[in-house]
């Protein structure tokens, strides 16, 4: 047998989703978790160009010195 809620309890189960849906308060720590990843994905890039770029001159530094 189906469960048919109320009238009272749909207008409490309303109001719990519009209250959820106006609330404003996690999406500030969403948009600043956001942006720390964006951050951190950039940082991880550089570092891996940067880290191709120094290996490849100490080979050359390396090649010069045993000739």
């Amino acid at each position: 047998m189906a469960t048919i809620l109320t009238t009272e309890r749909t207008e409490q189960v309303r109001a719990f989703f519009a209250r959820f849906a106006a609330d404003q308060h996690g999406s500030t720590a969403i948009e600043y978790g956001l942006i720390a990843s964006a951050v951190a994905v950039s940082i991880a890039v550089l570092v891996s160009s940067i880290g191709t770029s120094v290996t490849s001159m100490f080979g050359r530094v390396l090649s010069a010195f045993t000739g």
